[in-house]
Formats: C-alpha cells, sequence, structure tokens
C-alpha cells in the first residue's frame, strides 16, 4: 500500500492492526511536504505498531544521522537507503525484513504461549499446594518438617496440641531450642542424622507433657529429597 503522507500512513497502519494483519515492513521518504517529516512519521507509526521494520529513504542531509537516532533511539528495526539507490537494494531490504519480521512474530508467539502454560501450571501447583495443606491439617498424626539447619518449617495442628505450642511460635524456630522435655534428646538427634543415611527411621520417644505426664511417641522421620 502507498502514502503520499506520513498521517495517510499512520491511517493504513491503524487499520492493519485493527484488522489484525500488520505490516512488516515501511519504506519511509525523509521528506514529505507539506505534512510530518520522515522521522515524525515513523515516531507516530511505532506507537502503533512498536515491531514494525522501517527503511528511511532520503537523498537530503536535513537532519544528521546523530539527529535521527537521538529521536528514534539506536534500534536494528531502522536502516537507512541513500538515493539514488539500485532496485536489487530495495528487494533485498524487503525479503530480509520481512522475513525478520516474521521470525520475531513467530519467536512472540512461542513467548505468549510459553507465558500461557507457565501461568497454567502456576495455578495447577497453587491448587496442588492448597490441597495438599487441607490434608496436612486433616492428619490424626503430628507433621513437622525441619530444614537442613534443624529450623521448624512445618508444625501442624496435631503437633501444636501434641506439644502445646501453636503453630507461629514453632515455625521459624529451631527445633532443639523448642521448649520440649524430652526424656533423651539424643535418640532424637541420633535417629535424624542416620535417616539421611538409611532414609528412614522409626524410633520412639519419650517427653513429659505440661501436665508432668511421661508420653511415648512412635516417631517415623525421613528425608525430604
Amino acid at each position: 500500500e502507498h502514502a503520499f503522507q506520513g498521517a495517510e500512513a499512520l491511517e493504513h497502519v491503524q487499520r492493519a492492526t485493527v484488522r489484525g494483519n500488520t505490516f512488516d515492513l515501511a519504506f519511509v521518504d525523509m521528506r514529505m511536504p507539506p505534512g510530518w517529516d520522515g522521522v515524525e512519521t515513523i515516531e507516530n507509526l511505532w506507537n502503533v505498531d512498536p515491531d514494525l521494520q522501517v527503511v528511511i529513504c532520503t537523498a537530503y542531509a536535513d537532519k544528521s544521522w546523530e539527529e535521527i537516532f537521538a529521536r528514534l533511539g539506536r534500534t536494528d528495526k531502522l536502516l537507512i537507503l541513500k538515493k539514488p539507490f539500485d532496485e536489487i537494494e530495495v528487494v533485498q531490504l524487503a525479503n530480509s525484513l520481512c522475513e525478520k519480521r516474521r521470525l520475531l512474530n513467530g519467536a512472540k508467539l512461542r513467548e505468549e504461549t510459553l507465558t500461557t502454560v507457565v501461568e497454567t501450571q502456576k495455578t495447577e501447583l497453587s491448587d496442588a499446594h492448597k490441597d495438599a495443606e487441607v490434608l496436612i491439617h486433616s492428619m490424626s498424626s503430628a507433621l513437622i518438617s525441619l530444614d537442613e539447619e534443624g529450623t521448624v518449617s512445618r508444625w501442624n495442628p496435631v503437633a501444636a496440641a501434641l506439644f502445646g505450642l501453636p503453630s507461629p511460635t514453632a515455625i521459624g524456630a529451631n527445633f532443639k531450642s523448642l521448649p520440649i522435655d524430652w526424656a533423651d534428646w539424643s535418640i532424637l538427634e541420633t535417629a535424624m542424622r542416620d535417616c539421611c543415611v538409611v532414609q528412614q527411621k522409626q524410633i520412639e520417644l519419650q517427653f513429659t507433657d505440661d501436665a508432668g505426664a511421661l508420653r511415648t511417641l512412635h516417631a517415623t522421620i525421613c528425608p525430604i529429597l
């Protein structure tokens, strides 16, 4: 399509964008009196279609290249074609820049598809976490998780009731430092160390509860890999 003024060119690009059939490339003359010059035309075209490839055609030095790049930015979407030029130069530019736009569109489509997949997976993962939390809170056994430093990262309601320590108090604290009166802490400490080798350790532990009663726990300890 052809336009004799920058504003007319902008209308073409706007209509094409609405149709969803954008232009790949625009050849823009630097001088188009009495309307916009080439630089102002390109600025307006890029406001509508930022990925439009542009070739400036000029035989005059009204503006230096530095002035042009200062307004339009140093971008790989803009090339200069000095007049007079051969027809083959125009053909080669059209072929290469249209192919570049096609590849750019394909890359953007793949990126959008990937973004959609990631968002879907994030939603599914969030739903899975919610389901896991419901399951954990419905367990009849105490569930306690520690990180590599021995800091409590999970403390379900059964653990809170068992030891008389609410979750906000336990989570983030060092497990060994919690006010639990173990009969023999070394049994638990040894089991936690051994489980990293044997993958799972089952032991019996005793502790004294708040009422002064000695209680026995059957515990399974395993690493989360």
